[in-house]
Formats: C-alpha cells, sequence, structure tokens
C-alpha cells in the first residue's frame, strides 16, 4: 500500500527482531533495504504456575516448590508466595525471595490451606498464579487402653477396650 507506517502487535516482549522494507509501485519493487534491528521493551515476569507440593505432606508442614516464571527481560528479583492462613479468606505473604522452594512449618494438622504465586522484577510484579490448595495429615489418635479380658472359653477369648 501507500503508507509508510505499520504498526506490529503480538510481539514478544525483551525481544530482538529483524525488520527490512523495500518500495513498490504497482508490479515494480524495489530492493529491500538492510534489515534494521529493534528490540521491544521489558516487562513484568509473565504469570507463573501455581506452586506444587513438593514431598510428603506432614501434620504440620508442607514444602512446596515452582518452576521459574518468564522474566521478560529483566531478572526476576523475588517470588511472592502467598496462604489464606487456612481460613480461606484474604492472602497473606509468607515468602519474599530468590529461592523456587519454601518450608511451611507450624501448621494446624488436618486443614486445608489456598496458596498463590507472583513474580516481581524491576519492571513490576506479574498477576498471581490460579490458586492451589493443599492439607496437612490429619492428628494421629491416641493410642488405646490395652484391651481386657472379659471372658475366656474353650474355643474363644472375649475381649474389650477404650
Amino acid at each position: 500500500g501507500d503508507a509508510n507506517e505499520i504498526t506490529l502487535k503480538d510481539l514478544k516482549p525483551a525481544t530482538e527482531y529483524h525488520l527490512k522494507v523495500c518500495a513498490c509501485i504497482d508490479s515494480c519493487k524495489g530492493e529491500y533495504i538492510y534489515p534494521v534491528p529493534f528490540t521491544t521493551e521489558q516487562c513484568e515476569p509473565d504469570r507463573p504456575l501455581p506452586p506444587k507440593l513438593l514431598g510428603s505432606r506432614l501434620k504440620n508442614s508442607l514444602t512446596l516448590k515452582w518452576t521459574a516464571a518468564n522474566d521478560n527481560g529483566s531478572k526476576i528479583l523475588n517470588y511472592i508466595l502467598e496462604y489464606d492462613e487456612g481460613k480461606g479468606r484474604e492472602f497473606v505473604e509468607i515468602y519474599r525471595g530468590i529461592k523456587k522452594q519454601h518450608l511451611l512449618n507450624k501448621l494446624t494438622p488436618a486443614t486445608f490451606y489456598g496458596f498463590r504465586l507472583a513474580a516481581e522484577n524491576s519492571i513490576g510484579r506479574s498477576e498471581f498464579s490460579d490458586t492451589i490448595q493443599f492439607s496437612t495429615l490429619g492428628t494421629i489418635p491416641p493410642e488405646p487402653d490395652p484391651p481386657m479380658l472379659c471372658e475366656k472359653g474353650v474355643k474363644y477369648l472375649a475381649l474389650s477396650w477404650t
């Protein structure tokens, strides 16, 4: 066409592209200019995937891990892990740092907790991941009293316990 500008859409952040153009009139086409490089700007990290459970669930602790989010050209400075304290309400930050796993201690037994994760770089913070739920193990029942002999016969025993 006769335009002298174009807007390119759906480009990736912090990515180098090479553009070349040529002039055309009717069926005559000129030579392409030497490709001109340009780089799109950096931006906040992509939304991370939800954390995963690492190892076994325990009565009072869980270990969560996650995969690196795409940094979009600016190094990730922090991962932000939040949980709902097992109440299903507002989220509270429980970890901020560069590691990709975290051990949560002092949790309540037999409780479901909701977790979500965000990534942060010098440009900004990503959206939080989808919320995922994990539960701690239930409490171990107390040891019963020893059985007591109620009745015995030639071919049987009757026992009771509390």
